[in-house]
């Protein structure tokens, strides 16, 4: 093993950085011969990509006149570059070199390629100086786990840039593709791109959980977010979606009591979860139940993190990391399952702004279930602001610093349990025969509150509940 008490140089920090010039004149010069050759080269290279600045520029240049519907050619970009001495050449004379050397139209996307992958590296040698410099001068109680979290996220940014996808598209031909796959779906040649949320009736108003979006659900305490949650994570597993849980309130027994509870549920007998956390009054024959389930666990495609106050760089790097894994495996991660906002470490430039600060997590949120295909649930607790009325069903209004957290979700549900309010009632605690037969009629009811859909209706979906079992399941159960 190296010794890490001594700093050692190595030859590489005297080596230039890598590049090709040969290559940014290649695509250069093909572009001002033929502005044709841009649509091809332009959705792989960026300005930023070229290691000489005044090929930037020209790039720019000749990105900016062709947008504008101009010829881009030595004679017309004379006027926009400043002239200056490029090894004994003007600028004017430099461009008509690089449009007659062009050896061929054809190769210019593979030397935009080229230069994309030197542009990384690039990048990557930055990132690996960054993290030498942050693992010298950060302050001392900074956790070693952070700082690596930084850096891997920063190489991924490398690894997973825009330019590795087709992110820019004619018109015409988008239209084609999409109307081609909404086909192919409506004759069963094609699945949409969604898993179940494992309750048919939010399935059939949502679509499902699908890639890429970020659903917000909303609660106040002992309403039941944390019992959905696990609930929805299994059996979506169950039905084959690769699932990870990020449990920050709860610990591991008290998750993995709460899924063992909700998966022995059974109409002839119940086990409440707070017993099998507890290991208290447990028979026989229960245990025997939840050793059998146990095992059943081993085949789910579902991973649980118990982590407090991670980042969202941290969660970044986790859901990266899994994903592999189960790619790995030949399994598929759909969907992300967060409980709850608050307990995600905001940026520390926000600090003291708590609207800021959720709006840099949800957002966060969103990029990470666009760029990784996933589908984000992420769950949080609601002000107080209905429990003062009437009706107290919440509303986009209850969302805490709602402005970001509503903008930011492509859907936005609540979770009602009207028996709770009940339950707490002067009337019930006094055993008024209508309060408790009130209380029966909706003690195993549970309101699914969908007020923002991107994708469809909004409408209320009644699902069934027994809190005590930590368990969550469609209507026709009850």
């Amino acid at each position: 093993m190296p010794d890490d008490r001594f700093a050692v140089s190595t030859p590489q920090e005297q080596l230039p950085l890598p590049h090709n010039l040969d290559a940014e004149q290649g695509v250069i010069g093909a572009v001002l011969m033929d502005n044709k050759v841009f649509r091809g080269v332009s959705g792989l290279l960026t300005p930023e990509a070229f290691y000489e600045p005044m090929h930037s520029q020209i790039y720019t240049i000749m990105a900016e006149m062709i947008a504008a519907g101009k010829p881009a050619t030595p004679v017309t970009m004379k006027s926009f570059i400043q002239d200056s001495d490029l090894g004994g050449m003007t600028t004017s004379q430099y461009l008509a070199r690089l449009c007659n050397e062009v050896p061929s139209l054809n190769g210019a996307a593979g030397l935009a390629q080229l230069i994309v992958d030197l542009h990384k590296r690039r990048q990557m040698i930055a990132a690996a100086a960054e993290l030498t410099a942050t693992a010298f001068d950060s302050p001392i109680n900074t956790s070693p786990s952070v700082i690596a979290a930084k850096a891997i996220t920063g190489l991924q940014e490398v690894a997973r840039s825009p330019n590795d996808r087709a992110m820019v598209f004619d018109a015409g031909e988008s239209a084609t593709e999409v109307l081609d796959l909404a086909e192919a779906i409506r004759k069963g040649e094609k699945q949409h791109d969604a898993c179940s949320t494992g309750f048919d009736d939010i399935d059939r108003m949502t679509g499902g959980y699908e890639a890429g979006l970020l659903w917000i659900i909303g609660a106040r305490p002992s309403m039941g977010k944390t019992t959905h949650m696990f609930a929805s994570a299994r059996r979506a597993a169950r039905r084959g979606a690769g699932v990870v849980v990020f449990s920050l309130e709860d610990d591991q027994r008290n998750g993995t009591a709460r899924i063992l509870a909700d998966a022995a549920w059974s109409p002839r007998q119940t086990i409440e979860y707070g017993r099998i956390y507890r290991g208290a009054d447990l028979t026989d024959d229960e245990v025997w139940r939840l050793r059998e389930l146990a095992e059943s666990f081993k085949s789910l495609p579902m991973v649980m993190d118990f982590s407090s106050t991670p980042t969202t760089d941290e969660i970044a790097v986790k859901v990266r990391a899994e994903k592999e894994r189960m790619a790995k495996r030949g399994e598929r991660l759909r969907v992300v399952f967060i409980d709850y906002l608050d307990f995600i470490k905001s940026p520390d430039r926000y600090s003291g702004n708590r609207n800021y600060e959720k709006g840099m997590v949800t957002k966060a949120l969103k990029v990470l279930a666009r760029d990784e295909q996933v589908c984000i649930v992420l769950y949080s607790q609601l002000n107080r602001a209905n429990e003062q009325l009437a009706d107290k069903r919440p509303t986009l209004t209850s969302l805490r610093d709602s402005g970001e957290l509503e903008q930011d979700a492509n859907v936005v549900a609540f979770i009602h349990r009207e028996s709770y309010y009940v339950q707490r009632s002067t009337e019930y605690a006094n055993s008024a025969p209508d309060a408790l037969a009130r209380f029966a009629e909706l003690e195993n009811k549970c309101e699914f509150i969908i007020a923002k859909n991107k994708a469809g209706a909004v409408k209320t979906v009644n699902l069934w509940c027994d809190m005590a079992a930590s368990s969550m399941a469609d209507m026709g159960r009850f």
